[in-house]
């Protein structure tokens, strides 16, 4: 798994994945984890994203809060895949809802974006 920009060309056999945070004042202090397949991949704070490189094939895209919603994807080669991280309301903290958007989608909500700090895997 590489990490990399939203343009960055990917490898022959490989799909890139994003997957976008957007600015929700209320879900502001929410993080989440996200995996893929049992990886942890990192953390999306309000208003970021993050996007990698992987293997194409099918998988499942985690995202946990006091919930766990799956994605599941079959990825196909040269690829790239976009995801939007939506809460609803919860007991304690906001349920993550994984929804799979276009890539105009995603455009929008890049000016306002950072990357976050990202530790790979060990």
């Amino acid at each position: 798994m590489a990490f990399k920009e939203k343009d960055d060309t990917i490898q022959e056999g490989n799909a890139t994945i994003c997957v976008v945070r957007p600015n929700v004042i209320w879900a502001a202090a929410i993080k989440s984890k996200i995996y893929q397949d049992d990886k942890l991949v990192g953390r999306l704070g309000h208003g970021s994203y993050l996007c990698w490189e992987t293997e194409a094939k099918p998988l499942s895209i985690v995202a946990t809060t006091e919930n766990k919603d799956v994605l599941n994807l079959d990825l196909v080669p040269q690829q790239k895949y976009f995801i939007r991280l939506d809460y609803n309301l919860g007991f304690v903290v906001g349920r993550a809802r994984l929804v799979q958007i276009d890539e105009q989608e995603f455009d929008k909500y890049l000016p306002r974006l950072h990357l976050p700090k990202i530790q790979a895997p060990k």
